[in-house]
Order: structure tokens, then sequence, then C-alpha cells
């Protein structure tokens, strides 16, 4: 037999229009839905549906993964070689210019430039570096503001949003 969505709708309607009085008891409402409705075999199909949909999109995406792996790896172990190579060419470039005393040389693509550095500043001791010479990063903390709210305080720039209704599906 096949269980119609639109069929078990329209049982749960008829039983809502023939037992009002049902809807303020929460233990009758899911035995009668259950014993006068196809929504309990409905709800099992649809849940093993999507149990195999979800089990197939796993082994879709182990394939997908597995081929993606090999190629992002084959891809980077390619890319490290070429950034090892430029990275040698550019100290034996450096070299050889520095003993020939060459600092530019133009070619019709590239110019070699031997340039001299920059100062930059290296940390010896984090703990003693004055706290005005720090960066403090400033952002709302979502979980105080969040209790606050709750409690019935008012934050100025901040409210709890709708809980919206969600499904939630516990597997063993």
């Amino acid at each position: 037999m096949r269980l119609d969505p639109l069929v078990v709708q329209q049982q749960i309607s008829n039983i809502r229009l023939q037992y009002p009085e049902l809807a303020n008891d929460e233990e009758a409402w899911a035995l009668t839905i259950e014993s006068e409705t196809d929504a309990h075999e409905l709800l099992q199909k649809l849940e093993n549906k999507r149990r195999l949909a979800l089990i197939a999109a796993a082994q879709i995406k182990g394939s997908i993964e597995g081929l993606k792996i090999n190629i992002i790896n084959d891809l980077e172990a390619r890319l490290a070689r070429m950034d090892r190579c430029d990275e040698g060419m550019r100290k034996l470039l450096f070299k050889v210019m520095e003993m020939a005393g060459i600092r530019s040389k133009v070619f019709p693509y590239s110019t070699l430039s031997i340039a001299n550095g920059q100062q930059h500043v290296i940390i010896t001791d984090e703990a003693i570096i004055p706290d005005v010479l720090f960066r403090i990063k400033r952002e709302p903390d979502k979980a105080r503001i969040k209790e606050m709210l709750k409690a019935g305080q008012t934050v100025r720039g901040a409210e709890l949003s709708n809980a919206e209704p969600h499904l939630t599906i516990r597997t063993k």
C-alpha cells in the first residue's frame, strides 16, 4: 500500500473535527493519531528514506572525498615542489648576483634587484612588554548578554531571537 501524505493530512484533519476535545490531551491525541491514521507508518517510511539517503550521500561523499583528496594531495605536493624550486632559484640568483657584484639585472620578462632588507621586530619575552603595546580584540560576549536578557535585563543593541521549532533525530 502506498502511503500518501495528503491522505494522512486529511485523516488528521478529520480527527481534529470529530474529536476536538483531544486537542488538550497530548497522550490521547498521540494514541488516536497512531491508531486511526497512517501517520505513524508514513513517518517511519519517511525516516527510513531519510536514513537511506544519508547512507547514500555518505558513500558518494566518501568516493568524491577520496578522489578530491588524491587530486588535492597531488596538487599540493606539486605546489610544494614548485615553491621549493622557486626558493632554491631565488637563493642561487642572489648568490650569483652577490658574488658578481651585480645589484640589478634587466631581462625581457623580469628585473632582478638586490635590495636592502627592512628591520622587523623580534619578540624575545612577551610577558614583559608593557600593556599599552598590546592590541585587544573587542567583541560582544554573547553568552553573558543572553544571561542578562533571559534574566529580564535590558541590553542596548541586543535582543533575543524567537526560538524556531526544529526536528531532532536521535540514532542509537
